[in-house]
């Protein structure tokens, strides 16, 4: 069990612009065993003018090794969510993004998500449970899970990006969570490369346009 007023550990990087104002922010959520430097080694390409946090997941595996939630087999020798710890940690991810906002004057309107993985599926369930809060969401290798979400209706700005060959959360989770939606929401930009799981230079190259054609 974790309390939702848990401090995550973090890292952050300031803007180097516009300094003496508040600064929108992109917060990097990493996947399942990863940490928080792995997402952290995105920021210098990163808007200038953005404050850059990754954090970081409260459940080690071991060195350099966290977990947002655990995974359980199922009846059938599937692995399932652990639904009841992930709706904790997504609670305690919002406490902990909106008491970084207070504590580094950080403009509440303008916020971004960046999700690999786990941290992607988590991106998606922090911005559809919080309408409003999130302006952006950048979901990389994820899905919609609809067990953490009670009405999925994407008002905020989406890049979703998946791999084909994605050996570990399959391309059709991807397609029938997410590539579904963009007709009825333009606002999601939704796209497909010959990757596994994992970001590869031509994905990350879109992405930043996406990012740079999307800031306020």
């Amino acid at each position: 069990m974790i309390d939702p007023q848990t401090p995550l550990k973090y890292q952050i990087q300031e803007p180097k612009i516009n300094a003496e104002d508040k600064s929108p922010a992109i917060f990097l959520i990493h996947g399942y065993g990863s940490h928080m430097d792995d997402l952290f080694a995105f920021a210098p390409y990163l808007s200038d003018k953005h404050t850059i946090i990754a954090l970081e997941a409260p459940f080690s595996m071991g060195p350099d090794s966290y977990a947002w939630y655990a995974f359980e087999y199922d009846e059938y020798g599937g692995l399932q969510a652990n639904n009841v710890q992930a709706m904790e940690v997504i609670a305690c991810l919002i406490v902990n993004i909106k008491n970084l906002c207070r504590d580094h004057a950080l403009e509440e309107n303008d916020l971004t998500l960046l999700g690999f993985s786990q941290g992607a599926i988590l991106s998606w369930a922090i911005a559809l449970q919080q309408p409003n809060f999130i302006r952006r969401v950048v979901a990389l290798s994820g899905y919609i899970n609809s067990d953490f979400v009670e009405k999925i209706q994407p008002e905020f700005l989406v890049y979703a990006a998946h791999g084909i060959n994605d050996l570990v959360i399959p391309i059709e989770k991807a397609r029938s969570s997410i590539a579904v939606l963009c007709e009825k929401y333009p606002n999601i930009h939704y796209q497909e490369y010959e990757d596994g799981h994992s970001v590869s230079q031509e994905n990350f190259t879109h992405l930043l346009d996406w990012l740079g054609a999307t800031d306020l």
